[in-house]
């Protein structure tokens, strides 16, 4: 229907009924005359009178189209998308800032400033202190070979081989390097103890934000660059556990879990041995090969699985089957 159609038709109805409004008003004058016989309404008259008006074709009758307004309390899919856009932004700004009060508060060129010149102070005060000076030169280069292989296993020989060192050397550095907090190995995870001991462990640096500064890159690279976005990602959440487990109240360590082509991000443990599998994830779309190893380990370990959680950059919390949920990353904080 168009809107001239729509318009004239209501115009003319608008008019018909003044017209009928006049006619009615002369007739109504004229039973008030004097020796004029009043009639009283006919209800039958009047039924019918309606349901004539009823059966009209559609066509006949005018139609108020109005548009139809979503749900207030329903997103839209543009609200929808606007909301992950400003999640997975939020999320990079807080991984880039790290943790050091001194960086997050700065910004962008000053942050990095500050982050080049914390490191000049470790290589050159801090480890000088503890180390000969054998070879200490290669520190600065052998930090940036660890933080372009971070959150993935720790290889010595392989690293030495890359970078010209002895496999002694880089156990060396790498140990200072945990004295001086910088990075932190995480220990792989098998059921039986002593096996855990020859598995290759992971290797996160406890900055995040020196992560990024090492690699070059920032909080707008973070989600649109693959080769930055799952080891950051990673990394963020497992020193965000390692704070957790600080002050848990029930002592907990954290690996991770490899076995054939299964992987799992990280593995919490209590003394009882009750473990709780973690698997982070870059994007809100999940599907489920993304919590196909947790429900292995799930199976495999019985009543000893507490839970399995998938963490994603969006803000829904999903149950994905028997103990395992997907789950925001920010449910870390908030």
């Amino acid at each position: 229907m168009q809107r001239e159609e729509v318009g004239d038709r209501a115009i003319g109805d608008a008019i018909d009924g003044v017209a009928d409004g006049a006619a009615d008003d002369q007739a109504e004058r004229q039973r008030r005359r004097p020796g004029a016989c009043a009639r009283k309404p006919d209800p039958q008259q009047r039924h019918r009178q309606r349901l004539d008006h009823q059966e009209r074709p559609l066509a006949e009758r005018t139609l108020l189209l109005e548009p139809a307004v979503a749900d207030a309390g329903v997103p839209g899919q543009h609200e929808i998308d606007q909301r992950r856009d400003r999640d997975r932004a939020a999320l990079g700004e807080r991984i880039e800032a790290g943790g050091y009060p001194e960086a997050r508060a700065r910004e962008e060129r000053p942050r990095t400033r500050w982050l080049d010149s914390y490191l000049r102070t470790t290589f050159e005060r801090d480890l000088e202190s503890i180390a000969d000076a054998y070879k200490l030169h290669e520190a600065p280069r052998l930090l940036k070979l660890l933080a372009a292989q971070a959150a993935n296993l720790f290889a010595p020989a392989s690293l030495g081989r890359k970078i010209g060192l002895a496999l002694q050397t880089i156990e060396r550095y790498v140990g200072l390097f945990e004295a001086t907090f910088l990075v932190r190995r995480i220990p792989a995870w098998r059921p039986g103890l002593g096996r855990r001991e020859i598995q290759h462990p992971k290797l996160h640096f406890v900055d995040t934000g020196l992560l990024l500064n090492l690699l070059g890159a920032d909080a707008s690279r973070l989600f649109e660059d693959d080769r930055v976005t799952g080891m950051a990602l990673e990394n963020f959440v497992a020193m965000e556990l390692v704070k957790h487990a600080e002050w848990a109240r029930q002592q907990v360590r954290i690996h991770h879990y490899r076995r054939d082509r299964d992987e799992i991000d990280l593995v919490l443990e209590n003394r009882s041995g009750e473990i709780v599998a973690i698997e982070a994830k870059s994007t809100v779309s999940l599907s489920a090969r993304d919590w196909r190893p947790l429900e292995k380990l799930r199976d495999a370990r019985g009543d000893s699985f507490r839970c399995g959680c998938v963490l994603h950059p969006g803000e829904a919390t999903l149950p994905l089957g028997d103990r395992l949920f997907a789950v925001p990353v920010s449910g870390l904080w908030s």
